[in-house]
């Protein structure tokens, strides 16, 4: 294990980041560090992917130019701070801060991870957007495993606020200040995920609702409609604003034991995925991409429902801008 550096980069020495993987999450995220005033380089292995990500990039910053949130010549700006690149090693050299966005695949990580301990600088956080691989075993294969630590952007990563900071098992507390400082700088809410698990912290609070949402209509209890109707008119509607501590704190943790007592036994325990979750995969029903999944999706439909999501999303975050203290 390499000795740690005197002091990792903060968030006013990173200058350059290196973002590989230029994806939807991996353009996303370069948008996020360019729009702090960095120069970025956005590496992926194949050119087309490359010129996608920049139209990508470029529609998200029109869309945040109408809704007031950047003027056009910053946005213009934001474009000539990302720079496309097949070349990983030309573009990790000397880069302050790093973060991979490739598939999850731990073999195609290691690749990655053994560039930056290369060729990053040594102050450098090296950071992975990985949803569900263990920080712990993407870090063992490289020389520095106290400068590697997850960096879980939500999707879409340039208008979510949220990214869930992980520390493996040999990440140094070090390295968790230097990112949670950084994310920060950048406009971002970091949560730090203390412990390696799976999933971290927001998949599995989502899975355990998956996994009672599709009890429910395996049941016939309600359609999925309607479940999607309840979620977001009741407690979907409020969580913006108090959190789930908070609102038991409100209920009042008598009533909240009260409630888990009576209802905890008849809600879903299963450790199996869903048998209508599996159901549909088998037969190819996997969602927006298969064009059927627990709706239909009609290609007209799922663009109508992308461009309403980030409308709906990039107002929000203009508004919450806007508050007072934030």
């Amino acid at each position: 294990m390499s000795r740690m550096t005197p002091w990792l980069a903060t968030p006013e020495r990173v200058r350059r980041v290196v973002v590989v993987g230029a994806g939807t999450m991996g353009s996303g995220i370069a948008q996020v560090f360019a729009q702090s005033g960095r120069e970025v380089c956005l590496v992926d292995v194949d050119e087309d992917v490359l010129l996608r990500a920049a139209e990508r990039i470029r529609a998200n910053l029109d869309l945040f130019v109408e809704l007031g949130l950047i003027e056009v010549g910053e946005a213009a700006a934001v474009r000539d701070r990302i720079h496309g690149s097949t070349n990983l090693i030309a573009a990790a050299d000397g880069a302050d801060f790093a973060v991979e966005a490739v598939a999850e695949d731990l073999d195609v990580k290691h690749d990655v991870f053994h560039a930056f301990a290369a060729h990053c600088a040594p102050h450098a956080v090296l950071g992975t957007n990985t949803s569900g691989l263990p920080i712990t075993a993407i870090a063992a294969s490289t020389p520095c495993p106290e400068r590697v630590i997850g960096t879980h952007f939500v999707n879409p990563a340039h208008v979510m606020p949220l990214v869930e900071v992980t520390k493996g098992d040999f990440t140094a507390d070090q390295t968790v200040a230097a990112a949670r400082a950084l994310l920060t700088a950048v406009g971002k809410k970091p949560v730090v995920v203390w412990k390696d698990v799976p999933g971290f912290v927001g998949n599995r609070i989502q899975t355990a609702m998956m996994r009672e949402c599709f009890n429910i209509v395996e049941q016939g209890i309600a359609t999925p409609e309607d479940v999607d109707i309840l979620v977001k008119n009741s407690f979907g509607f409020r969580l913006p604003v108090i959190g789930p501590f908070e609102s038991f704190d409100m209920v009042g943790l008598d009533v909240v034991l009260a409630v888990a007592e009576y209802l905890l036994p008849d809600l879903s325990a299963s450790s199996e995925p869903p048998r209508l979750l599996k159901e549909r995969v088998a037969r190819g029903e996997t969602g927006l991409k298969a064009g059927r999944g627990m709706y239909e999706w009609p290609q007209e439909k799922v663009r109508e429902m992308l461009e309403k999501r980030d409308r709906d999303l990039v107002r929000r975050l203009r508004d919450q801008m806007r508050e007072p203290g934030q």
